[in-house]
């Protein structure tokens, strides 16, 4: 089965601290930041996250912490494949979003002038679920996650 995701994963503790500094990612990243506050940018524009956010950026946005060290959050992320190719995303491999589907969230996602969504508690748990397989081998294990995959990205464009 084809993998839709670049990479991803969680970084989750009390004493977690992340370094993240400006950055682009080789396809669509989604965040999920269950705890934590902290300030983000995508290009010039900073953006409040506050928990229970979920956070996206395209291929070709930079983006990273105001702050290069990001203490105290809990975040699960993914790091879709949707191309490179500045204004258009295509859909990531082995998803079965039927063409119009695709169409529209994609439209939704390249349109929207925010980056940052407080979401539904099962958005974010989507994401967390998906971001845990990633751990699992197996062509049972990426059917499962592509599934996930599926609702998530139709949830974040309807956010």
């Amino acid at each position: 089965m084809k993998n839709a995701v670049l990479e991803g994963g969680f970084h989750r503790g009390p004493k977690v601290s992340i370094r993240l500094g400006l950055h682009r990612n080789a396809g669509l990243e989604l965040v999920y930041v269950r705890r934590g506050r902290t300030r983000w940018r995508v290009g010039e524009t900073a953006v409040e996250v506050e928990p229970g956010s979920l956070f996206y950026t395209l291929p070709w946005e930079v983006h990273g912490g105001v702050r290069p060290q990001q203490p105290g959050l809990e975040i699960y992320w993914v790091v879709l494949d949707v191309g490179q190719t500045e204004g258009r995303l295509r859909q990531p491999p082995g998803l079965g979003l039927s063409a119009p589907v695709w169409r529209a969230t994609a439209r939704s996602l390249l349109s929207s002038p925010h980056r940052c969504f407080v979401c539904p508690e099962e958005v974010g748990s989507t994401l967390m679920r998906v971001a845990e397989r990633l751990r699992r081998p197996g062509p049972e294990e990426a059917a499962r996650r592509n599934a996930l995959l599926e609702v998530l990205l139709l949830d974040a464009a309807r956010l």
